[in-house]
């Protein structure tokens, strides 16, 4: 009788002993097959979980500095401080729990340096306050650090200006508190849209409202009817930022990576009334970035400039 497990079959069969396992040549081949595929893929699940902590960053920030400088408005009035320091020591600290507070003199030692592109922010000065006719230039940030470890550099403006009169000034004006954060510190990537963000709060009264832009794509251009299906095809949720939101972008605009070169933005906002020669028709608010002019055009006019963001708004 012969040996079944060493039966060969006849015409060049394979022999049944190879049942027995993979040969090394092809347990080394699926190794490497599987080593290349991991390196491919392991840094896209690392990067999408730390995305995921950037937006829950965002978030939470907006939730804590945003929640209570609002606060302070409904209660009280934006216009309550004289400086940064002021509005921090002696108003936002009762509203919200602090670790440290630092000098401007001693940002770092709340963990504020330097961007990736080596800017530090220390003055109003620093950011895109075109045309304001509130602001300090000179007026230096104050910075804290949060109960749950966000690194604040808080720039302060008691003139911040109401909604009303919208054609009288210009964007900065209407700022009273603007919060730039970072997550985790001196450590890297040091970069706004990634660790780093920002928090604006609008309007002194109950009007306020503060805007943390969670995203930020520049989309080319369009009249601003069409504005809304240019985002939306980048990404189901992608939109137009409205008025308040566009005027925080303006005022981080050279500090935005990637951010666009074009002077006419589009917001979402939309309005009635007469521009020119058009009486009563629907207009669209926009914003002249390298004036901080807030202006309403007529809504199929104009091909402006167009940012697409995710946003986090508290009214």
């Amino acid at each position: 009788m012969k040996n079944f497990l060493n039966y060969e079959t006849r015409g060049g069969g394979r022999n049944l002993n190879s049942c027995n396992g993979f040969t090394l040549a092809e347990v080394l081949i699926t190794l490497g097959v599987i080593g290349f595929v991991a390196i491919l893929i392991i840094p896209n699940i690392l990067d999408n979980v730390q995305d995921q902590k950037y937006e829950a960053a965002k978030v939470k920030a907006l939730v804590s500095i945003g929640a209570a400088v609002k606060e302070i408005a409904v209660l009280d009035n934006l216009s309550c401080a004289i400086d940064a320091e002021d509005f921090v020591e002696n108003h936002l600290k009762k509203h919200l729990k602090m670790l440290k507070t630092c000098d401007n003199s001693k940002l770092s030692e709340c963990g504020i340096t330097p961007d990736a592109s080596r800017k530090q922010l220390t003055k109003w000065g620093d950011l895109n306050i075109v045309g304001t006719s509130t602001i300090d230039r000179n007026a230096k940030s104050y910075a804290f650090i949060t109960a749950d470890g966000l690194s604040v550099n808080l720039f302060y403006n008691p003139n911040c200006l109401l909604r009303e009169n919208e054609n009288t000034h210009n964007a900065p004006d209407r700022v009273c508190v603007n919060a730039v954060y970072d997550m985790n510190g001196a450590s890297k990537p040091n970069m706004f849209g990634k660790d780093r963000g920002f928090v604006t709060v609008l309007y002194p009264n109950e009007e306020a409202v503060a805007v943390a832009v969670r995203y930020i794509k520049s989309a080319g251009n369009s009249n601003f009817k069409n504005a809304p299906k240019l985002c939306s095809s980048l990404g189901k949720d992608l939109v137009v930022p409205n008025i308040d939101e566009l005027t925080a972008i303006m005022l981080h605009h050279y500090i935005i990576p990637n951010n666009s070169n074009a002077t006419f933005h589009w917001s979402s906002t939309s309005s009635f009334g007469s521009v020119g020669y058009n009486i009563n028709v629907p207009l669209g608010w926009a914003i002249r970035f390298n004036s901080g002019e807030r202006f309403r055009q007529v809504v199929g006019d104009g091909g402006y400039s167009v940012y697409c963001i995710k946003n986090v708004t508290i009214k």
